[in-house]
Formats: structure tokens, sequence, C-alpha cells
């Protein structure tokens, strides 16, 4: 299965899982009332200002994406939802995303059910590996992946919008930024991913300005033309440019300088990315737009905090041995 292969329409058995609490029952998103009732959630959840409320607005186009969702619902009402969602390059790697919970049912356990119910739909769909990003602010959730065998990847600095659930804006009427958390669970270290069709894929999301590079190969790099692709970015506003690459080849410590050199910064690796390869996360920040934080004033459980900061000094240390 490639990237664009959908999975929204496989044949599958419907399913309904109850929930341990009476009255809340779990199922797979297939009909028009149930995208309405994630709607209805969503504008429980987040404020007016929320700038992916599109997502729900076109029933249609939402049941026949290129995703697997799910929803708790109770009998006069949506509860809680999420989706996994292929991830854009690599053709067996899932986010778990979209993930909503009712503010008045905190507490239930929904979310983490939640995320046991979509795992189980990765392993049906023969994942590698499945990822998610919390914001640092959602503690909550952060500890549900924790719990469910996930380990922390990266820090991505000023990739969440906040101030989503008040509406909240800075003082040139932005919308606040955060950090957020990727965490990653390996599912069959045994399977290997097709190669990538392109040597370096760019994503960028316009609404976060947030864009996305992954590159498989630093052997097939030519530094002029890549610089000249984050310069383009740069320039078109993007605030967090982040590149992930493979860490087990020469050629990345004279890639590293030259990062380096634009203003780019070490944030994390990703065990598995490719294979059995592992990536080095970097990240460029347009300090224009969001400013300098602390990284002891993250709310992130102190286990995952920890494992973060060994995972990143030993990064740095090693970089800095071959350097």
């Amino acid at each position: 299965m490639n990237a664009t292969t959908s999975i929204a329409h496989r044949p599958h058995v419907r399913q309904t899982r109850r929930a341990p609490h009476a009255g809340i029952r779990f199922e797979r998103v297939t009909t028009a009332r149930q995208v309405r009732g994630a709607a209805a959630l969503q504008g429980r959840v987040y404020s007016e200002f929320y700038p992916y409320k599109q997502l729900f607005a076109d029933v249609d186009s939402y049941l026949a994406g290129n995703h697997v969702s799910y929803v708790a619902e109770s009998a006069d009402r949506t509860l809680s939802h999420g989706a996994l969602v292929p991830h854009h390059t690599v053709d067996d790697v899932y986010e778990i995303g979209r993930l909503m919970t009712d503010p008045n049912t905190q507490g239930l356990g929904l979310g983490s059910q939640m995320i046991g119910h979509l795992l189980q739909s990765a392993h049906q769909l023969g994942a590698r590996v499945v990822y998610a990003e919390c914001g640092t602010a959602h503690s909550g959730s952060i500890k549900a992946f924790y719990r469910h065998g996930f380990a922390p990847h990266a820090l991505v600095l000023g990739r969440w919008l906040g101030g989503i659930y008040d509406g909240s804006f800075d003082l040139e009427g932005n919308l606040q930024r955060e950090t957020g958390l990727v965490m990653v669970k390996q599912l069959d270290t045994s399977k290997k991913s097709q190669p990538l069709a392109n040597n370096i894929t760019v994503k960028t999301d316009t609404v976060s300005k947030y864009a996305s590079v992954l590159i498989s190969d630093l052997n097939q790099v030519k530094w002029n033309e890549l610089q000249a692709q984050l310069f383009s970015l740069m320039e078109q506003g993007f605030v967090c440019i982040q590149i992930d690459f493979p860490d087990n080849v020469p050629e990345r410590f004279a890639f590293i300088t030259q990062l380096q050199s634009l203003g780019f910064f070490i944030s994390g690796g990703f065990a598995g990315l490719v294979n059995d390869q592992n990536f080095i996360t970097f990240q460029w920040l347009n300090h224009n737009v969001v400013q300098s934080f602390d990284p002891q004033n993250l709310n992130i459980p102190n286990e995952i905090a920890g494992s973060l900061q060994a995972q990143t000094l030993q990064a740095l240390a090693q970089v800095e041995r071959n350097t």
C-alpha cells in the first residue's frame, strides 16, 4: 500500500465496542449522522476561532477521506472522536490525531480507550509505526499515549496553535503558539517499508504555517537546491520548518553544520521512521513570530521529559564526537 491508497472504503465488519461506562459505545464513523455529531463535539471542545473547523464541514468528503475514524457516543450526543491517518510519505506509518473529548466527560478514560481502538485498526492495516502529536499543555493526553507504549520523539516548537480553546490572541492578533510533543510507537519492527518515491518530500500546513521536510538519502541531496527550498519556505512566512534525515551516514555531520548555519537546531529523533533507519529532527523557527521558550517550564510528565532529554543529549553528543 502506498500513501495515496484509500483505506476508508476497505470492506470491514461494522463493530460496536462497549465502553465500561454504561450507555457509551465506540463505533467506526461510516454515516453522516456520526460526522455531524463529531462536528458538534468540536464546537463544544474548541472556541469559534479554531482554524480547522472546516474538517467536518463537508460530510461526504470526510466519509470519503483517507482515514479510519471512531466516535464514542451516548444516547444523545458524541463524547469523543479520533482518527488514524496515513503518513503523507511513508506507506506503513500512521498518525493518531483529531482526538477530541467532551469536557464534561473528562476523567472517564474515553481518550485512552479511543487510542486503543485506533491502535487496533493500525494493527489490522499492517502499520509498522504509529505516532501522535500532543500540545505540551495537555499532559493528560501525553500520559494516555505513554500508557499505550508511545515514546517521545521530538519537541516541535511553535508548531501548535495555542489559545484555540478560549480564542485568546497575542498582541499582534495572532493565535498564540505552543510546543508540541511527538510520541511514537513501533508496532512491527520486522517489517520493511517500500523505498520512498522522492528523496526529498515537503509537506506544508498553511493554517499553522508549519512545513515538514523529509529526506531519505543525504547522499543524493544537492545543498544549494535544498537551501533554495528552505529560503523559499522562510520567505513564504512559515513559522516552523522541520527537517528529518537519516543519522547513519557520514554525510550527516557536514549536513548538520550547514543546517546550523541557517539557524536550525536539533530537537529529537525518530527511531525506525523508514525501515530500520533512525532519523534526526532539526527545526528552524521564525523568531519574529515565535517567542523564546524555556524547556524547563513545559508541562510534560517527568518520565517523558527525562527520556526526551536523554535522547536529545545522546544525539547531540554523537554529533559532537564526529565533527
